[in-house]
């Protein structure tokens, strides 16, 4: 297995971990006496979420199954093989970036509000990975007021409105 296999195989399985040990403290969760549809309870996201950890993980570690079965490069017209890796550290320097955003989220929470900290969060996330500034501020927003509005509106959830009170 390459290195670049063995790194989605250990991503995997960490997935799958990840997933596992939130299934397993979902359980835990006190139900209130009178769960409905209309309110799933507050065991439904942390279940959803280890569900699909655990779903993702599966996926990925058969794909990075199948990858290393396929062990023959396939040739370019040319007959030269295509290159495996063209940037070791790119990875690397990409966490470096993520890094400071991912501990600055949570601190940042409570002074801006959900609305603003998790429109930056998004826009910057997406801007790492390549994404035009107008691109990654526009889909960051809509993503957060979207995930606000579900959760808001639907579930009843409140979130931080920080020092402004960004509050719809």
């Amino acid at each position: 297995m390459k290195t670049g296999q063995a790194s989605s195989g250990i991503a995997a399985l960490l997935w799958m971990g990840i997933g596992l040990i939130a299934l397993l403290l979902a359980q835990g969760i006190r139900r209130p006496g009178m769960v409905t549809n209309q309110d799933p309870g507050p065991a439904f996201f942390p279940i959803l979420l280890g569900s699909l950890l655990l779903v993702g993980g599966m996926w990925r570690w058969i794909l990075a199954w199948r990858s290393s079965r396929q062990s023959v490069q396939k040739p370019t017209l040319e007959g030269e093989p295509l290159p495996t890796q063209t940037n070791p550290s790119g990875g690397r320097w990409i966490f470096y970036r993520w890094f400071p955003a991912l501990v600055a989220y949570p601190i940042l929470m409570p002074q801006l509000g959900f609305l603003l900290s998790s429109s930056l969060f998004g826009a910057w996330m997406l801007k790492v990975q390549g994404a035009r500034w107008w691109v990654a501020l526009a889909v960051g927003a809509g993503l957060s007021f979207a995930i606000y509005g579900l959760f808001s509106r639907l579930f009843l959830v409140q979130f931080p409105a920080g020092r402004w009170g960004l509050e719809l």
